[in-house]
């Protein structure tokens, strides 16, 4: 059972366990299509500061789902602070499952970054 009253809700708790690995599973597969089927559309011949705008693009994708992977590592970070302070006598699977999200949202915060630089740099072939 999780404590509403101290603000930690149900829905925070998975958001902040599995908001960074959705936003990277939704992250991969939007870049892929982007740049699979980006170079078969008018977005390739969009320019703007010498980038196409298939390149234009997969960077939107990538910094809204990088923002989605740091709002549940702070949300992760956000539960751990509250059950230490506020739920000092919480459950085991609570503590995990803050600790997790840290560790789980700041490794696909990263892989969110560094998988969008091979994919920029193919772009040239399009």
């Amino acid at each position: 059972m999780v404590n509403t009253r101290a603000g930690l809700g149900s829905f925070l708790v998975w958001f902040a366990m599995f908001g960074g690995a959705v936003a990277w599973l939704v992250h991969f597969l939007g870049i892929y299509l982007l740049g699979e089927f980006g170079c078969h559309t008018t977005l390739r011949d969009v320019t703007f500061l010498r980038l196409t705008g298939v390149a234009w693009s997969i960077l939107a994708v990538t910094v809204l789902m990088f923002a989605l992977a740091v709002a549940a590592l702070l949300a992760a970070h956000h539960n751990q602070r509250l059950i230490a302070d506020q739920l000092p006598d919480a459950r085991d699977n609570l503590r995990f499952a803050a600790h997790l999200g840290r560790i789980s949202n700041t490794l696909f915060a990263g892989v969110i970054l560094f998988q969008t630089l091979p994919v920029l740099f193919y772009l040239g072939g399009c």
